[in-house]
């Protein structure tokens, strides 16, 4: 019975461990963007959390129309990614007299908004249990 009860205790010892190990690893997200009509200038991108709030950001060289970053040392979650196209190089989404982006942009799950407003948030969404590579085109 002493023998019993000493294994039980160590199979649930090692099973909380496990639980543990699995609730403290940390995850990668790659983003491939892609469709860029020229490699001028740079992809402007911020990694969001579940609540919009920033996580990450990064400015992206582009080469050979497409452009690639990836985020380390993540918590598995829910994230969303937005971007543009930064052509001009000047830091900031250009936009005509109507507020209408005349620079290419993207989001996660390529979701798409109404008359170039951005899309809904809960569209943007996605899993990271993983390591995980998610592909953006650029609409322009």
């Amino acid at each position: 019975m002493k023998n019993l009860i000493m294994s039980l205790m160590v199979l649930l010892v090692s099973t909380a461990s496990l639980f543990g190990q699995y609730n403290d690893q940390l995850i990668s997200i790659e983003i491939n963007v892609e469709e860029l009509v020229s490699e001028g200038g740079g992809i402007a991108l911020q990694l969001l959390n579940e609540d919009n709030q920033k996580v990450a950001s990064a400015y992206i060289n582009i080469g050979q129309g497409a452009a690639k970053v990836s985020f380390d040392y993540l918590k598995p979650g829910k994230y969303a990614v937005k971007l543009f196209h930064d052509e001009n190089g000047n830091g900031k989404m250009d936009t005509n007299f109507l507020s209408i982006p005349t620079e290419g942009y993207g989001f996660s799950n390529n979701a798409l908004g109404i008359l170039s407003m951005p899309p809904d948030f809960a569209e943007m969404l996605f899993y990271a249990i993983d390591d995980t590579a998610i592909k953006i085109n650029v609409v322009y």
